[in-house]
């Protein structure tokens, strides 16, 4: 019995390294996606000179938007289903601190070349009832 409860925990030890593992990278913002929820039209809009996220394996952030550079950390938490992208950021230039949150798909692939985030209040509620998402395209 202690052998099956030990490799159960390993496995999902081992399978939550990987989505983290995934995240690593840099990781630029190409489009958002408005609408679809409730029955709305979708409307995609294309980012020229969007966000870039810096993930590191430290759990350290590094963000640029709006060509200003911003530092902080992440984690990756599991919320029922759905695997929450938690941020805390600040600004090299003003003393502002961001604390945001996002829904993210993401595939326990390697080879994971795109990620979406859908804002979401601390308690894994949609911040936009008519439908938000930001795809990012990893560099």
């Amino acid at each position: 019995m202690k052998a099956t409860i030990l490799a159960l925990v390993l496995v999902l030890l081992v399978g939550c390294h990987s989505k983290e593992q995934a995240l690593i990278g840099q990781w630029k913002e190409t489009e958002q996606r408005f609408g679809g929820n409730k029955g709305e039209k979708l409307s995609v809009e294309k980012i020229a000179d969007g966000k870039v996220y810096t993930f590191k394996a430290d759990s350290k952030l590094e963000l640029t938007a709006d060509g200003e550079k911003f530092n902080g950390v992440y984690e990756l938490v599991q919320n029922g289903q759905d695997e929450i992208l938690h941020t805390i950021t600040s600004g090299e230039k003003s003393s502002r601190v961001f604390d945001q949150y996002f829904r993210i798909k993401i595939t326990d692939s390697a080879a994971t070349k795109r990620l979406s985030f859908i804002p979401v209040h601390p308690e894994n509620e949609l911040m936009y009832s008519f439908g938000r998402e930001n795809i990012y395209v990893k560099q």
